[in-house]
């Protein structure tokens, strides 16, 4: 039966992965399913309602899953990806995708990966940032922000890579590296209040030689 629980847009080039999702959407009677190969449409996301978005990741940047998430606000964001190294699809969590598939696309693989983003909604480990409230948020914890907070959490969550230097960090929040020392007591602050708030928990963590990273689950709350 054709109903808006079974509603899928799948964006890519790649003909084998194309050919296998479609199999499988076959298969498991999702009647209700799109698969674009050309430019992905604006006008689509802002207008239809999708349950389900997948989306590889040779074909779109993150600018284009941020533009994604905040049209399609109630949809399962799952990224399609040769990489299976954790810590490199990390900063996408951070921009709305729910949930990865590894290519190539087998039966277990696709229905495990739709399966586990269902759980992920309600994931209570999940903290959700609000850059115009000042506020990162999870369940009835709210910890407000100072605008430097906000600002450097900002760039944190929506880096990239997964670690930016000391001097990336200043650069980003307006500041010269050369002239700027409130950087390290900034955040030590930051630490501070969300181990308050947070059972003692950290929110940033200091890599060695290389810069900062995030040690929570973040994602953009629009």
């Amino acid at each position: 039966m054709n109903t808006p629980n079974n509603s899928f847009l799948i964006f890519t080039r790649d003909q084998l992965a194309r050919q296998a999702i479609e199999s499988l959407l076959a298969q498991r009677l999702y009647l209700s399913f799109e698969i674009e190969s050309g430019k992905l449409s604006s006008e689509r996301i802002r207008k239809s309602r999708f349950t389900h978005i997948l989306l590889d990741q040779a074909d779109i940047s993150l600018s284009d899953v941020s533009f994604i998430r905040k049209n399609q606000k109630d949809a399962e964001i799952i990224l399609i990806t040769p990489n299976s190294e954790p810590s490199e699809l990390h900063h996408f969590s951070h921009f709305g995708v729910d949930g990865f598939l590894k290519k190539p696309v087998a039966d277990e693989e696709f229905i495990s990966a739709v399966s586990r983003v269902k759980e992920f909604q309600g994931n209570p480990d999940i903290w959700w940032f609000n850059a115009d409230d000042r506020t990162l948020v999870k369940e009835d914890i709210t910890i407000p922000l100072t605008g430097t907070e906000s600002l450097m959490l900002t760039q944190l969550v929506l880096s990239d890579r997964r670690v930016l230097s000391k001097n990336d960090l200043i650069l980003r929040i307006d500041k010269d590296p050369e002239q700027y020392s409130g950087l390290e007591m900034c955040l030590s602050r930051l630490q501070k209040k969300f181990k308050t708030a947070a059972n003692g928990e950290r929110l940033v963590r200091s890599v060695r030689n290389r810069g900062y990273c995030l040690a929570q689950r973040i994602r953009v709350a629009y």
